[in-house]
């Protein structure tokens, strides 16, 4: 076999216990009084297809590595239909951002989950003069948010768990008094009713059993007395779930139920409904309870912060643990995370009517491996082999954004199927907006494709995926000064079941810039701007990949070594990489897939 070379294109330019009797014996079922349908979307925190226990085959059992148990997810899958096929993007605030505004982050410009960049204003004359560019979150007054469409449509709209995609994300100096909606307004101005949650992208002093001395940063109302303990989180976004359930009355309602779970920091759920110990892995439940303040403390400090905050009591014993034993908590932890919140949906789910309920259940981005950046310990990541840690959460690799997916309510015909149909968690704006009635807005249609025709027993609408990532613009590579690492990856992935291509910008480490094309020029963030245009065109390297014969992705396959079906496929997803977005980042410029392979480079013409 030749030597591995990356295909390089000449330019691609700046273009997912209620009772054992199966829920669908509810839905469509005896008694059944329409009327508009409620809507829950769930999203699960670094939950990667990887994880789920939906998926595990009796023949995969012995190759793969054991699953936390989720028997409420698999009644909801045995009574709706299971997508194998689906992908949200690598990254959380990039998935929940195109949930709302049904686009990805290449037309809203957002990716990576933190606003602390620096934005860019369009350059003078072109179409984006004056625009900043990319923003950094969504705007919270847009008028086509999916949260506000369903409220002017006479839903009540409820937010619980994870926001963290708007710039006012930072909590005030004492988010634990008062009214939550005080501290977070832009989650209500931007079309929801009533908002629970934590403000950040994890909760940073842990998901429960905090106390008066330790209180969990968390709790929007946090002001424990003497002896007083908290719910854990994962526990208390369902609570809250039920009683924004019971205030909707005879209303119809939209609920985005973002749970933290599974994401570090990795912790036991405690008390009387604590998941049992896998076997094998001994009792979580004894884990050791500092493990994640350590790894809090390294995040933190990696920002120019610190913890423990002042004032909170909260203390960094040592554990004197080995790294393999770590290794071993951890992923423990995030097993019985995962399983937990089985738990609390199986609770929710004896307040929800599927004869009149929706359920749309997605992770947000693939399983936490190893981030680029040296923030975390080599030991700290939840992926197990025979998957690669360095191609999880966050890289543009199968397994940082194929998640689970599933889905579950009325009019779904042909219950318990498994679909193979492409779907992303993008599409979830346009099928919300189907089963309101809502037209969907010009701007997301390429975006964002319902997928009800799915749920009907139909074919769907998207021929193929999409995913992407870019890193923000204050630091080109990476979000952390570090030289010659990258917390996030930076490029495009199109493909199906079975085939992948990767685009990506070439980075000059040496420079620390883009390789423009002809045409643009290094702005100063160092990125390729065409003044003309206002669009940022660079040099691209593509990757493709046949996951039938090459299920990991370690091999990419050059065009002469292709057999004329793997050569279709390439050709096909290269022609359409750049017809994914309304307003795209990267644009081929002038350079189309060629079956004599005369515009690629590094190859060989056929």
């Amino acid at each position: 076999m030749k030597m591995k070379i990356l295909i390089q294109l000449g330019v691609l330019a700046v273009a997912l216990a209620f009772g054992q009797a199966s829920i669908a014996d509810q839905a469509n079922g005896p008694g059944y009084d329409r009327k508009a349908p409620n809507i829950i979307v769930i999203l699960a925190d670094d939950y990667g297809k990887d994880a789920a226990n939906l998926y595990n085959t009796a023949t995969e059992a012995a190759a793969f590595p054991e699953t936390a148990p989720t028997p409420a997810l698999e009644r909801l899958a045995d009574s709706g239909v299971l997508f194998t096929n689906a992908w949200a993007m690598p990254g959380c605030t990039a998935t929940r951002s195109a949930r709302s505004t049904g686009k990805l982050s290449s037309t809203t410009g957002i990716s990576f989950p933190l606003g602390r960049q620096t934005p860019r204003v369009g350059a003078e004359g072109s179409r984006f003069e004056g625009v900043e560019f990319p923003p950094t979150m969504i705007n919270p007054a847009d008028p086509q948010l999916l949260q506000r469409l369903a409220q002017q449509t006479g839903y009540k709209t409820y937010k619980l768990g994870k926001w963290h995609v708007t710039s006012n994300w930072v909590p005030p100096q004492n988010p634990r008094v008062g009214d939550p909606t005080l501290s977070v307004p832009d989650v209500i101005n931007s079309g929801f009713d009533a908002f629970y949650g934590q403000y950040d992208g994890q909760p940073l002093t842990g998901y429960g059993g905090g106390t008066a001395a330790e209180p969990d940063f968390w709790h929007p109302e946090n002001s424990l007395g003497a002896g007083e303990t908290n719910e854990f989180l994962t526990s208390a976004l369902v609570s809250k779930a039920i009683d924004f359930i019971d205030q909707s009355g005879d209303e119809p309602y939209l609920m985005m139920l973002d749970f933290a779970a599974p994401h570090f920091p990795y912790e036991v759920a405690p008390g009387p409904n604590a998941p049992a110990p896998l076997e094998n892995q001994g009792d979580w439940r004894t884990l050791d309870p500092v493990t994640h303040r350590e790894l809090i403390g390294q995040v933190e400090a990696a920002f120019g912060g610190a913890y423990p905050p002042a004032g909170t009591g909260i203390s960094l014993p040592p554990t004197g643990s080995t790294p393999e034993q770590r290794q071993a908590q951890a992923r423990a932890a995030f097993k019985s995370l995962i399983a937990y919140m089985d738990v609390q949906i199986d609770r929710l789910m004896e307040h929800v009517d599927l004869k009149d309920t929706y359920v749309i259940f997605a992770g947000d981005n693939g399983t936490q491996g190893f981030l680029r950046a040296p923030i975390f310990p080599a030991w700290f990541n939840s992926v197990e082999p025979p998957w690669d840690p360095n191609r999880s959460k966050v890289f543009l690799y199968r397994n940082g954004y194929e998640v689970p997916f599933l889905v579950a309510g009325p009019d779904i015909k042909k219950r318990g199927r498994v679909s193979h149909a492409p779907v992303t968690t993008t599409d979830i704006y346009a099928t919300v907006l189907d089963i309101i009635g809502v037209k969907q807005p010009k701007q997301s249609k390429r975006d964002s494709l319902s997928f009800m025709s799915v749920l009907s027993g139909g074919n769907g609408k998207r021929k193929y995926n999409v995913t992407e990532s870019f890193p923000p613009t204050a630091t080109v590579g990476g979000i952390l000064p570090v030289a010659g690492a990258s917390a996030v990856d930076d490029g495009r992935v199109v493909g199906d079941s079975r085939f992948r291509l990767i685009a990506r910008p070439v980075f000059d480490a040496a420079t620390n810039a883009y390789v423009c094309s002809p045409g643009s020029q290094q702005d100063p963030f160092k990125d390729c701007l065409n003044e003309n245009t206002g669009i940022y065109e660079k040099v691209i390297n593509l990757e493709f990949y046949d996951l039938e014969h090459d299920p990991f992705e370690n091999d990419a396959l050059v065009v002469d070594e292709m057999s004329p079906y793997q050569l279709e496929a390439f050709l096909k997803l290269c022609d359409a990489i750049n017809n994914v977005s309304s307003r795209a980042i990267y644009y081929q410029n002038g350079a189309d897939c060629h079956a004599d392979g005369s515009n690629l480079t590094n190859i060989d013409p056929l």
